[in-house]
């Protein structure tokens, strides 16, 4: 919430970033877009796309940390690199769980107004 308040005040583009782009930061985009009223396959695809961009990096991280790993133990190193459907449908069944809707917790969890989400909204466009 701190983040995207902060964003919609400032009512200028942010770069927000990290590693792999799953975890804070895919979370965090993925809460502005649905807020801001996209599609949620579309927010989705999305989240995933940080897959393809880091494609290159997982794959060395991966042999790098790999090395001498069994298959199992590589299944599941793997699963800390990618970006995969089910975490982003974890996080947001867990806002229905706790909020009981998106929006509610747009509004009690994050504590962002209407017009903040609009700002919001409209730095996507620009």
């Amino acid at each position: 919430g701190t983040a995207l308040r902060s964003i919609a005040a400032e009512g200028v583009p942010a770069l927000v970033h990290c590693v792999n782009g799953k975890d804070r930061t895919g979370v965090l985009c993925a809460v502005l877009l649905r807020a801001s009223g996209v599609h949620p396959d579309d927010v989705m695809a999305d989240y995933l796309a940080t897959n393809q961009v880091n494609a290159a990096s997982m794959r060395a991280e991966a042999a790098s940390l790999g090395a001498g790993m069994t298959d199992g133990e590589r299944a599941i190193l793997q699963s800390f690199l990618e970006a995969r459907p089910a975490y982003l449908d974890a996080f947001f069944a867990e806002v229905d769980n706790a909020f009981g809707s998106f929006d509610r917790y747009v509004r009690e969890g994050l504590r962002l107004r209407f017009d903040q989400v609009e700002r919001l909204a409209a730095l996507l466009v620009r």
